[in-house]
């Protein structure tokens, strides 16, 4: 076992056993001392929420970075937390509205897409799935090194999704799960493989996943966006109305994207300081 692995380890058994209110005080005291000394995943933040508040305040910029690194540890703490969880736990953890739209969706026979975008906190609301019964898969970036990935896909396969590492044929996968009734979680605002397109988003050009769109075209799946947010040591979890493939305008993949990324730019602007977007996403101005 690698210090690297031993350490993994370590946090997702000593982190569970520390009260939540004490670890979230301990991840808010690490996440202000990462937004002084990490210069450029701070620069890179600014740089992505300056879309959605005005730049020429630093001081609200300032706020709103701070706020971000502030949910990223609490995030961590939620992700090593994981495997201990329990219903009762997630029920008294996550408030959970509008639970209507997905059990239509899902009413309709071909599984239904459950569409975010990196705000809040997904690690832990994503588990309220299995816990209300729905199977769920989730695909989730190849991240380095291996035993990082090994750790993240671990804890969040604990409660029964079907975590699935990125690859060629993770598409053809997703499809066969929805045609059996899954719920498969897919983010707009993470174009992992560069495969995506490249859109107006909020306000400049970015490269998007359109995995969604082009599977709901596809399949006929319907889409619910979903977003989370911190509440004080709480999470929201609203699920908004359905994209129905072929009712109100979402008659072709385009048109089912551009209202996914109507939707995603919604869940941001509402909580800019909890979009937790770290990696550069915006196309650069040509010189």
């Amino acid at each position: 076992m690698s210090l690297f692995t031993f350490g993994l380890d370590l946090a997702s058994r000593l982190v569970p056993r520390v009260p939540r209110r004490i670890a979230y005080a301990i991840a808010d005291i690490a996440g202000m001392a990462l937004y002084a000394l990490a210069t450029r995943p701070r620069r890179v933040y600014v740089d992505n929420v300056a879309t959605v508040i005005d730049r020429g305040d630093p001081d609200l910029v300032a706020l709103r970075a701070r706020e971000a690194f502030r949910t990223q540890a609490r995030n961590y703490v939620d992700l090593f937390s994981l495997s201990r969880l329990t219903r009762a736990d997630l029920d008294a953890i996550v408030t959970f509205s509008g639970e209507q739209h997905l059990i239509g969706a899902l009413a309709r026979g071909r599984g239904a897409i459950v569409l975010t975008g990196h705000i809040g906190n997904i690690d832990i609301v994503i588990q309220v799935g299995p816990a209300h019964g729905y199977r769920v898969i989730l695909p989730v970036e190849r991240i380095e090194p291996p035993e990082l990935l090994d750790a993240v896909v671990r804890l969040r396969a604990s409660h029964g999704i079907d975590v699935v590492p990125i690859d060629d044929r993770t598409g053809l996968r997703i499809v066969r799960a929805l045609r059996r009734g899954y719920i498969a979680a897919i983010a707009l605002d993470r174009d992992s493989r560069g495969t995506g397109r490249s859109t107006a988003f909020l306000g400049r050009r970015a490269r998007l996943a359109d995995a969604a769109a082009i599977i709901a075209a596809r399949v006929g799946t319907p889409i619910v966006p979903v977003v989370t947010r911190r509440v004080g040591d709480r999470l929201e979890l609203e699920a908004w109305p359905p994209i129905v493939p072929g009712e109100d305008g979402a008659d072709s993949a385009d048109d089912i994207f551009r209202r996914c990324v109507d939707a995603v730019e919604t869940m941001i602007r509402r909580t800019p300081g909890q979009w937790v977007m770290f990696q550069p996403l915006f196309d650069r101005p040509k010189a």
